[in-house]
């Protein structure tokens, strides 16, 4: 079952939709735009929509207050039609029309916002999925703190990852990393040793309870994260 929910704390992203597979099995990502009037576009292109429009011969009988809505929107409707016409044979998009509202689904967020963020009468928001992706349940003696945890790869890291890494740790109290990963990020990488060095530990990990944070995560670390786990209680313990 789908579950969305708003999200402050995803870079350029309003929803997550927390799905068991991504749209389509192919897209990441979706941008829903509504502009009133749309709807009255669906058999034209840009062109031919305004030359309707400007002659009256729009499909469909359209009151006064209707019709002038449509003229003041009619550069973003212009842009939307242009959108799906440019992309008809396009197979890295997949387009949706329903009533005013067409959702465009893509792999790249950036492009959705550079096709969207221009429009000036618009509704738009964008949607990410995140699929479960649970490898397993971790069970425990006592409640855990926290209701999941995501562990690292066992990889070498950037030069700014850990700078980076510990800005998002300090910044995000909600993120609970592990004693060695809080260790890992507060000592400077000038220290010699295992632990000290430009390399993760697949024994890092970080607990958390929002599940929007590890969109966050995949967002700014997805190369560097390993399996995720559900935390929960041991059932047979009362």
């Amino acid at each position: 079952m789908a579950l969305l929910k708003s999200v402050n704390n995803v870079p350029g992203v309003d929803l997550i939709d927390y799905r068991d597979s991504i749209y389509y099995n192919k897209y990441n990502y979706r941008a829903r735009v509504t502009i009133e009037g749309l709807r009255r576009g669906y058999y034209s292109d840009p062109d031919e929509f305004e030359k309707r429009l400007l002659t009256n011969k729009l499909w469909g009988r359209i009151n006064k207050d209707e019709l002038e809505t449509i003229k003041k929107n009619l550069p973003d409707i212009k842009t939307c039609l242009q959108f799906r016409t440019d992309n008809l044979k396009n197979k890295q998009v997949t387009i949706r029309m329903e009533g005013n509202t067409m959702a465009v689904f893509h792999n790249d967020l950036n492009v959705l916002h550079s096709e969207f963020d221009k429009l000036v009468n618009a509704r738009i928001d964008y949607t990410q999925v995140e699929t479960t992706g649970y490898v397993g349940v971790k069970s425990f003696v006592n409640e855990p703190k926290n209701k999941f945890r995501v562990f690292f790869r066992s990889k070498r890291t950037t030069d700014n990852f850990r700078d980076g890494l510990k800005n998002i740790l300090d910044t995000n109290k909600q993120l609970k990393p592990s004693p060695a990963l809080k260790s890992w990020v507060k000592n400077p990488p000038s220290m010699r040793g295992y632990w000290w060095t430009n390399y993760l530990s697949s024994h890092f990990f970080i607990d958390y309870d929002d599940e929007s944070y590890l969109s966050y995560l995949h967002l700014m670390y997805g190369e560097f994260l390993g399996k995720k786990y559900k935390l929960q209680k041991r059932t047979d313990i009362v």
